[in-house]
């Protein structure tokens, strides 16, 4: 059974003090939630947000993605949205 407090806390602990490249689409991060349960946590994290442009996948983007992804040089990526 899914157990939103535990896995936040679980994920804040592996969280802090990560290089985390995200990747979300910005309406979905603030709509879905994300951003407010997220925030105290990634506050405490080196943080590069990519927000997507388009709903659907896009070769530029991609490009872009990655060469954002080899600039930062995360140990974690996450998706949100």
């Amino acid at each position: 059974m899914f157990n939103e407090k535990k896995t936040i806390s679980s994920l804040k602990k592996t969280l802090i003090n990560s290089k985390i490249f995200i990747i979300a689409g910005k309406n979905s991060f603030i709509k879905s939630g994300a951003k407010k349960k997220f925030n105290n946590i990634l506050k405490k994290c080196d943080c590069f947000y990519f927000y997507k442009k388009s709903e659907l996948p896009e070769y530029e983007e991609l490009i872009e993605i990655i060469k954002n992804i080899k600039r930062f040089k995360p140990n974690l990526l996450l998706g949100i949205g």
